[in-house]
């Protein structure tokens, strides 16, 4: 039954990829998981057809089953030895649409377990195993694995308030506070000075008295 089932959703005769029948395959898997086994068998005998359109369709409905039935059908995969297949297709120098289709699957599936340590491994074994050959994609750039480095966050020291608060404070204070220039001084000094010079210079020094309290008193 589920090898039928297959059969009819890769078939080459399709014009698209039939979504009724991958969806019905889909859930014959959630329902029973042990289907998972004749499911991949059938999928590997269409990804191996001399037929580009079996095989594309073969590979459309494995990457729905991968991301709708999950372990048991990732298991399989392993168990039937698919992925070495899928590798040795995407290093054909072909223009086969089918080849970006399969890496950029194990690309999306080896991230999603987890990499080379999640629980299956194994995909991230078949992607390096092409990176490290160099496959690459017209529409796609050279991916380069390289190990991640999370940077350490920077401390961010909060300031005071308080102190920013009694800082702008001082500061205005110094600013508003305007120092006396030493040349205003100076100034004001000759001016007592001269004052004082023609004080002496008036004075009678008979009668000093009588030019003292004119100055200090002129309206006597």
């Amino acid at each position: 039954m589920a090898s039928e089932m297959v059969k009819a959703a890769t078939s080459e005769k399709l014009k698209e990829m039939d979504w009724a029948k991958n969806i019905e395959i889909c859930e014959l898997v959630a329902q029973d998981p042990g289907k998972a086994k004749d499911v991949i068998k059938s999928i590997k005998k269409c990804i191996g057809s001399r037929s580009k359109n079996a095989q594309l369709y073969a590979v459309m409905l494995l990457e729905m089953l991968m991301n709708n039935c999950g372990e048991p059908i990732h298991k399989q995969v392993i168990d039937n030895g698919l992925l070495p297949i899928l590798v040795k297709i995407v290093k054909k120098k072909t223009e086969l649409p089918v080849r970006e289709k399969i890496f950029l699957l194990l690309d999306a599936t080896q991230t999603s377990l987890g990499g080379a340590k999640g629980k299956f491994p194994q995909y991230y074994e078949a992607y390096y195993e092409l990176v490290s050959a160099g496959v690459k994609f017209m529409n796609r750039p050279n991916v380069v694995i390289t190990q991640v480095h999370n940077p350490v966050p920077e401390a961010i020291i909060e300031p005071n308030k308080d102190n920013l608060s009694s800082r702008s404070n001082g500061v205005q204070q110094e600013a508003n506070v305007q120092p006396v220039s030493d040349t205003s001084i100076i100034r004001k000094a000759s001016s007592v000075m001269e004052v004082l010079r023609d004080v002496l210079n008036s004075m009678d020094p008979r009668h000093p008295e009588v030019y003292i309290n004119h100055y200090l008193h002129p309206q006597l």
